[in-house]
């Protein structure tokens, strides 16, 4: 493990970066083992495959509930487009972003507030050669990763015009890593430009090489696309979120140079979703899980070309259980071997026990790979990796919904409107985000969206443009918005119901205070309601945070309890627990069974004697 402290030092470890020279020093170690990637060919049409493996799929698997659905539009994306709206959070970009007037993504100029000498966690440079390691230092400017040749001046055209004008920390250590060829494991804080760390590198390297890789395509009615670089997303909003930013890095491209992205999601037609992917060969495509095992066994889509496999938000796949899926993507599809191609996987936390199959297993990455972490604590990949210290939070103990209402009022009110602030409420249901909605709209105070599961896609799109465009200052969602949405302009963010888990409420919180900027997160707690189950894990996340944690917030998750073994013998007369009865001041035993089953738990045997024929029903006490 190699810890880089804000001097460019690792202070641990043989090896040791220097920020002067920009190279790694150390002992020498074995070279890298890279294979070249493969070139096999197209992929399997469904109509070929094996019918034994057919058969032999498990019920749960995504073909079997495809040939049970009547529906012939039916999608294996109904996970990953409907469950997120309520239960789950969905994935997020990076960078903080706006539309300029040629539709181009613009991101702002990072905040004073961003680390850009943040602590990083190394791990698994010490077997690459000295040679390797100088190539694998990290970058401080854009200059020098095109001097290094790691990033097409084009590329860095791009991405200064966009306003991103010195690489974030995860940029730093992960662009270069990924330009060597070395499989990434890498984890961020949200807000830090995770998804342009991955992105820069690899459309520089498809830049100089697509045009040298023959890939078969004929255009017609059963036209297969064969991307070089394959990106995995949990929601249909990040994916178009990072078509987005795949097309702003590569604006500046040569003809041909050229890196043509696609995304494919649930939510959609799919055979008009494939015509439009297939109209042309591509170099990118951008995926949620389900949709791209429908393309592949119907042979739209061929991932035998695959160079890049890119798994965005991969902690987020889990948690909306979507590994079955993935893991049929990477062991029932065409797609190229470990050895074969470069694995990237990017998430807000590296230490999820979930993780271990795919860290750990020989199906997704290779034995030698780098795992990169930025951040300080857990913030470097724990359970709160996605918080930041430039998001004020605070938490406010409201025990009703009229309550929460009037809280509701009083937070809105202190938004500067006229500088261009936003905020964004988020519910625990469709009907109670319907509600709401309809309540703020009807207050006549200030202009509402609405944006939840289950939503034509032309709907979606059109709430997320006004809201992107300022036209509605406030926006009211489901768990949805959680991840995969960015919004330049949000201060302020409300959990009007809470979350289930911590993980959930770190990535609602991460909607505002983007690249540095400041936010402010409001979370109203009602004690009697399930917001009971996060109560702890939130008092334990704000003290590690350094974040205020109210007296009446701690007297609400952890009430006052008595010592019952001291103070009461007796057990209630209405139910099998200690207490008072109901009917008087008294403590009395309860009934002879509920008296006998505890007692049998207990081990002892309590005689009864009220029997007609006056016998006992134990011999013994």
């Amino acid at each position: 493990m190699f810890l880089q402290d804000t001097t460019g030092n690792y202070n641990q470890g043989a090896a040791d970066w220097s920020g002067a020279t920009g190279r790694w020093a150390g002992g020498e170690g074995a070279a890298a083992n890279r294979m070249a990637a493969t070139e096999s060919g197209g992929g399997e049409n469904s109509s070929v495959r094996s019918r034994a493996r057919s058969r032999s799929r498990s019920r749960s698997s995504p073909r079997y509930t495809r040939q049970r659905s009547r529906s012939p539009d039916y999608s294996y994306d109904q996970r990953d487009t409907t469950r997120s709206s309520e239960e789950e959070g969905s994935s997020e970009p990076e960078e903080s972003e706006s539309m300029s007037p040629e539709g181009m993504v613009v991101r702002r100029e990072a905040g004073g507030l961003l680390e850009f000498d943040a602590p990083c966690t190394v791990k698994g440079v010490e077997s690459f050669s000295e040679e390797e390691k100088r190539k694998l230092g990290r970058i401080t400017t854009w200059e020098e990763a095109v001097e290094r040749g790691i990033l097409l001046q084009s590329v860095v055209n791009a991405l200064e015009a966009s306003g991103a004008a010195r690489p974030t920390p995860i940029q730093q250590h992960a662009i270069p890593v990924i330009a060597g060829g070395v499989d990434v494991v890498a984890s961020a804080q949200t807000g830090t430009g995770k998804s342009l760390a991955f992105i820069a590198p690899i459309v520089s390297k498809i830049g100089k090489m697509s045009s040298t890789v023959p890939r078969p395509f004929f255009p017609g009615r059963m036209a297969q696309a064969s991307p070089l670089c394959m990106v995995l997303a949990p929601t249909r909003e990040l994916a178009m979120q990072l078509v987005k930013d795949f097309e702003s890095c590569s604006v500046s491209l040569e003809k041909g140079e050229m890196c043509r992205t696609k995304a494919a999601y649930g939510g959609e037609t799919a055979s008009r979703q494939a015509d439009r992917i297939c109209a042309e060969q591509l170099d990118v495509l951008v995926a949620t899980p389900g949709r791209l095992l429908e393309f592949n066994e119907t042979g739209r889509v061929s991932l035998g070309y695959v160079k890049f496999l890119v798994l965005d938000e991969a902690d987020q796949m889990l948690s909306m259980g979507l590994e079955a899926y993935v893991n049929n993507i990477l062991m029932e599809t065409d797609l190229t071997e470990p050895n074969g191609r470069q694995t990237l996987l990017f998430s807000a936390t590296i230490d999820n026990p979930n993780l271990k199959p795919w860290l750990e297993g020989e199906t997704l990455l290779r034995k030698q790979r780098v795992t990169i972490a930025v951040g300080r604590g857990r913030g470097a990949g724990g359970a709160g990796g996605g918080m930041r210290c430039n998001v004020a939070q605070s938490v406010r103990v409201l025990r009703s919904d009229q309550a929460k209402d009037q809280a509701l009022w009083e937070d809105l009110a202190k938004l500067d409107i006229a500088s261009g602030e936003q905020a964004i409420i988020f519910v625990s249901s469709r009907d109670r985000g319907k509600d709401l909605h309809k309540r703020i709209c009807g207050s006549g105070k200030l202009c509402c969206g609405l944006l939840q599961g289950k939503q034509l896609q032309t709907v979606r799109e059109e709430v997320v443009r006004r809201f992107r465009a300022n036209e509605d200052q406030v926006l009211v969602s489901t768990s949805v918005a959680a991840r995969g949405l960015d919004f330049p302009n949000v201060t302020l963010v409300i959990n009007y119901d809470m979350p289930e888990s911590i993980e959930t409420y770190t990535h609602r919180i991460g909607r505002t205070g983007r690249i540095g900027h400041e936010g402010r997160a409001v979370a109203y707690y009602n004690p009697a309601s399930k917001d009971r189950r996060i109560g702890e894990a939130l008092i334990s996340f704000l003290r590690k945070y350094n974040q205020p944690v109210s007296e009446e917030l701690e007297a609400a998750v952890r009430p006052r309890r008595h010592n019952f073994r001291r103070q009461y013998q007796g057990y209630r007369s209405d139910r099998s627990g200690p207490g008072p009865s109901p009917s008087s001041d008294r403590w009395s035993y309860g009934s002879s069974r509920q008296l006998d089953r505890s007692q049998e738990r207990s081990g002892h045997r309590r005689p009864e004697r009220d029997r007609s024929d006056g016998s006992s029903r134990y011999r013994s006490w």
